[in-house]
């Protein structure tokens, strides 16, 4: 739904930008008037397209206010908070546990969780930040900045900016995610390589190929009780430790499965399955990559604007803001940045909604051709 919205905004956006549709009703504020009476001199200059656009910045402010908030709360800070306790947990029941590659495994998930619970807190931060600026933005298209009111047009350039501070670790992070994608992709196909394809098949005779990656590639979907964001919707009052003892002797059981000699590492129904993650997690790593290019031009773009707004005496400009301008005039920088920037948050939703099924087409494919070669 979220990705749906912002395809229609972003849409809106770059209608108004490049003035389509100039001569219908979207660009006639007296239209507007008829359904409400905005008051004069600025807000009653609101065209239909204007209102439109509004609406679904509002939608976004409220959409990523609340998603920025839970992913925050749920995901970050309370999950960080039980994993400290499991942790605390865990101190006296390592020296308990026979297998080291067992106590191997559960110490290094229970640090991924934590390194997963630190990046949903900065990115809920993030994602928080930009939909408390998105007011700003609704509040713009329906011509209140105009007016003076919530602080006007400086009001509305602080909104931006923070939105522009808020998006670059979230940039770094969509390389990082490609990166560790394309990785896993790598590591996949390695292990298949030397533990499923017929010529390099190797059997059980050490745990020296056993580690978390390698553990959690062969269960497929393992979700310990320690990854769960709210331990009350899985874990009863008081009976944490009791949970946490069975998923102990879980895992111990099965990394004993798995290090008895004698047997394949990994069957051929695994094997196929993991085929297909692989080529899966390329492409996601591939999509990040896309996604990367699209919010870096989106942030140049609406760079420009806020560039333009502090240093709006072009004769008087430093040599490094017209080197970002591209020796372009201040107007010229302002709308093209801002077009930029629409059109490319118009083409990312676009990618969000087509990419799952082209990742799953591609996946098929390559399955497909694995098994004819």
């Amino acid at each position: 739904m979220d990705a749906i919205i912002q395809l229609i905004r972003n849409a809106l956006c770059c209608m108004k930008d490049l003035n389509l549709f100039s001569s219908t009703i979207l660009h006639d504020p007296k239209h507007t008037a008829k359904y409400y009476a905005f008051p004069s001199p600025h807000l009653n200059q609101t065209t239909p397209l204007e209102l439109l656009i509004s609406i679904t910045q509002l939608y976004a402010c409220l959409s990523c206010s609340r998603s920025g908030y839970k992913l925050l709360k749920n995901k970050g800070l309370a999950k960080l908070h039980n994993l400290t306790r499991i942790a605390d947990l865990m101190k006296d029941k390592y020296k308990d546990i026979k297998s080291k590659k067992a106590v191997s495994i559960i110490k290094e998930s229970i640090m991924n969780e934590a390194s997963s619970a630190f990046r949903d807190t900065i990115i809920g931060v993030c994602v928080l930040s930009i939909g408390v600026s998105f007011f700003w933005l609704f509040a713009n298209s329906l011509h209140v900045t105009a007016a003076g009111w919530i602080g006007g047009l400086p009001a509305l350039i602080h909104a931006l900016t923070i939105m522009e501070i808020a998006l670059v670790p979230l940039l770094y992070l969509m390389i990082k995610d490609a990166g560790r994608n394309l990785l896993k992709a790598s590591n996949i196909e390695a292990f298949l390589k030397k533990y499923w394809d017929e010529k390099n098949k190797t059997d059980k005779d050490d745990d020296s190929w056993l580690n978390l990656e390698t553990f959690v590639l062969i269960q497929g979907d393992w979700t310990p009780m320690w990854s769960f964001d709210d331990k009350s919707s899985v874990i009863e009052k008081g009976a944490e430790e009791k949970v946490l003892a069975k998923e102990v002797e879980a895992v111990e059981t099965k990394v004993k499965l798995l290090t008895e000699g004698g047997k394949t590492i990994i069957s051929d129904e695994i094997g196929e399955r993991l085929q297909e993650s692989a080529i899966t997690h390329r492409w996601e790593g591939y999509r990040e990559y896309i996604y990367f290019l699209l919010n870096f031009v989106a942030f140049y773009g609406y760079l420009l604007g806020i560039i333009v707004y502090y240093f709006d005496k072009e004769d008087e400009q430093p040599s490094f803001v017209a080197s970002l301008k591209l020796g372009s005039t201040n107007e010229v920088a302002d709308w093209t940045g801002n077009f930029a920037g629409d059109l490319m948050w118009t083409l990312e939703p676009t990618v969000i909604l087509l990419s799952p099924l082209i990742i799953r087409q591609m996946a098929k494919r390559g399955k497909m051709k694995i098994k004819a070669d």
